[in-house]
């Protein structure tokens, strides 16, 4: 259905300027080939990944050491040998970091479909994940073998306990930041009001609210509304941004 629309506006000559762009980038075969790369790697190092350190059991991030270990080893088999995933008979058992079944088997019977119009792809392969390889050991240089981290005892790392990862954080911020892009004028403690609605039951706690405190609430939204938090924030960051600038400039004359 997609590609009948897109052929459809081609057709059409309905094509905007960034729609056309799009369109002209997937007739090019070394960008299919860099999309395929990149589609490869997702299915053989991302998505598994991910499901490890989100579902795998693994609570503590100082307990990552042994998948990162794997993770590298799986890295350099696939450089030495890019027919792991490039081979019309690659599994996810051998292909797959974790060996379960692939997260888009339709993405590796659409590689093998493009691969006759693409330029070779072990090349390129082999060097993306050199590049990844490189960037992997850097990340995780802390949980080397001989590390601080591989030396702790059991007990040590518990009451070092982190989480796996930073989702909490950068799940917050990134649905801010997409609300943000639909109503940049909302104010932050509207949108923190709207959300503390949604995750902590409030619709349902209103219900039994009488009519008196539907009343008072109404008021004390009112007048949050009117105090001019919003405005009270914004001219803080004008002016946080002010000093930073001077000081930058202070410095420069200096």
């Amino acid at each position: 259905n997609f590609l009948e629309f897109v052929r459809d506006k081609k057709e059409k000559g309905t094509f905007n300027h960034m729609e056309g762009n799009v369109f002209r980038g997937l007739q090019d075969p070394p960008t299919l080939a860099e999309l395929c790369i990149l589609g490869l790697y997702g299915q053989a190092i991302s998505h598994p990944y991910l499901r490890q350190v989100r579902h795998g059991g693994l609570t503590n991030h100082l307990d990552l050491g042994p998948l990162h270990h794997r993770l590298i080893t799986h890295i350099k088999s696939i450089i030495q040998n890019p027919d792991l995933l490039l081979a019309p008979s690659a599994t996810p058992e051998h292909g797959s970091l974790d060996g379960h079944a692939w997260e888009r088997p339709n993405l590796l019977s659409a590689v093998q479909a493009l691969r006759p119009h693409l330029p070779d792809l072990r090349g390129p392969l082999t060097a993306f994940f050199t590049g990844a390889l490189e960037t992997w050991e850097r990340f995780t240089e802390e949980f080397k073998p001989d590390g601080l981290i591989e030396k702790l005892t059991e007990n040590e790392r518990n009451r070092a306990w982190m989480k796996p990862t930073n989702d909490d954080n950068e799940g917050a911020l990134g649905t801010y930041r997409v609300h943000a892009r639909h109503a940049p004028n909302l104010s932050l403690h509207q949108y923190n009001a709207r959300n503390m609605y949604k995750l902590n039951g409030t619709h349902k706690y209103a219900k039994g609210l009488s009519t008196d405190n539907r009343k008072y609430l109404r008021e004390k939204a009112r007048e949050i509304s009117a105090s001019g938090l919003e405005k009270k924030r914004r001219r803080d960051l004008v002016d946080s941004h002010a000093r930073i600038a001077a000081a930058k400039r202070q410095k420069r004359d200096a």
